[in-house]
């Protein structure tokens, strides 16, 4: 399923339900990093924790900073991450989803670089590319629009 379109199948809105809900109950702290995940949202799947914005604070003015990264070498996270899910079932075609704090809905800068890497690492893999950015209040299809969007979660 490359694109979310609405109406989404219900079978995929209880799978990216689950997973905002899972999100929402591990992550603790109030501020966090934004995470890429490749495989599948119910089973395996490898992920790629940008820098922590907040533990960068003791850099040098000459170091480069750790969370800077432009979209070759984000091609090649993504990349490296599709290799890991190699060996699957042929069945389960991976997808790629981000993580992060903000709201649900609103396109951010970064959720707009990794889309662009997302789309050259699956499209240089064959792999159809499908993506969604999860906060702890929804989902959405940043290509698509859609989304879902939950207060209170359980």
């Amino acid at each position: 399923m490359p694109q979310l379109i609405e109406p989404v199948p219900p079978a995929q809105v209880a799978r990216l339900r689950r997973a905002v809900l899972n999100f929402r109950s591990g992550q603790r702290r109030r501020v966090f990093p934004t995470t890429v995940h490749v495989g599948d949202l119910d089973g395996r799947h490898a992920w790629f924790v940008e820098s922590d914005r907040a533990d960068s604070s003791h850099r040098t003015r000459r170091s480069r900073a750790p969370d800077t990264l432009d979209a070759a070498q984000r091609a090649d996270i993504i990349g490296a991450l599709l290799d890991t899910m190699e060996g699957g079932s042929p069945a389960d075609t991976p997808m790629m989803w981000i993580t992060r704090a903000g709201e649900v809905g609103h396109l951010h800068d970064i959720d707009a670089a990794w889309l662009a890497a997302g789309q050259q690492a699956f499209a240089e893999s064959g792999t159809p590319f499908t993506m969604v950015v999860i906060t702890r209040s929804g989902w959405f299809d940043p290509r698509s629009g859609a989304l879902r969007r939950w207060r209170r979660l359980r």
